[in-house]
């Protein structure tokens, strides 16, 4: 039977070689700018001196060359591996290579910033189609109420969009909204007088071309005399 002091030796030894193998497994992942950059400078025949700064995960290395010559060929080679970043200067002439210290975790931070960005990016066009259909129905109800504001405008007018009626009652009213478009008539403007002309006569076609079944006259003479009883009413010489 296993003592208790035993039973803790033997936990202790399963902790000791979790824990060893969880530090190996780091080691693993972790990189060394100080070593790799300049065993990559002494392949490529560069004898650049280097500087480093620490920044968290992410190591800079700076590699100070001799003139741009250098420079460039150190550029164009750390352009093919892979860094977080690279830049240089011209003067002085020098290489900027960030790389990480552990590869893996950078891989991981730059996973969640992406997965972040589209998240943003995602909320943003959300927002986006939310402001513009806001805007559609608000143009949409404005424009609504505008018809609604002319509608009401031209009613006094129905019977001549309309044709003249058979009814003798509507038929006095459609000579009374010919007289109201006669009034632009006297009023000694001679647009607004044409304009009313205008009116009348299409009023006529739209009489005839409704006995005839043409709804299209009917349609387009509407459009027209809808338009110019507007500028007179729009004018004040038509009440």
């Amino acid at each position: 039977m296993k003592t208790p002091s035993k039973i803790l030796t033997g936990i202790s030894a399963h902790l000791l070689f979790a824990l060893a193998a969880c530090v190996q497994s780091n080691a693993q992942h972790r990189a060394d700018p100080t070593t790799t950059v300049p065993a990559r400078l002494k392949q490529l025949g560069c004898d650049a001196s280097v500087t480093y700064k620490t920044n968290g995960n992410l190591v800079s290395c700076t590699v100070h060359c001799r003139d741009l010559d250098q420079r460039n060929r150190v550029y164009d080679d750390f352009r093919a591996a892979k860094t977080a970043a690279l830049s240089a200067t011209r003067e002085p002439p020098t290489v900027c290579i960030v790389l990480p210290l552990d590869p893996e975790a950078f891989k991981s931070q730059q996973a969640t910033l992406r997965t972040r960005q589209q998240d943003l990016q995602a909320a943003a066009a959300e927002e986006e189609r939310r402001s513009n259909e806001q805007l559609r129905l608000a143009k949409k109800e404005q424009e609504a109420q505008e018809e609604a504001r002319e509608a009401e405008r031209l009613a006094p007018f129905k019977l001549l969009l309309e044709g003249e009626p058979g009814d003798p009652y509507a038929k006095v009213e459609y000579q009374r909204e010919r007289e109201r478009v006669q009034q632009a008539v006297q009023s000694g403007n001679v647009a607004y007088a044409q304009y009313a002309r205008e009116i009348l006569t299409l009023a006529d076609e739209i009489t005839s071309a409704r006995l005839s079944g043409n709804r299209g006259v009917v349609e387009s003479n509407g459009g027209v005399i809808k338009q110019r009883l507007k500028w007179l009413l729009d004018a004040d010489v038509i009440k």
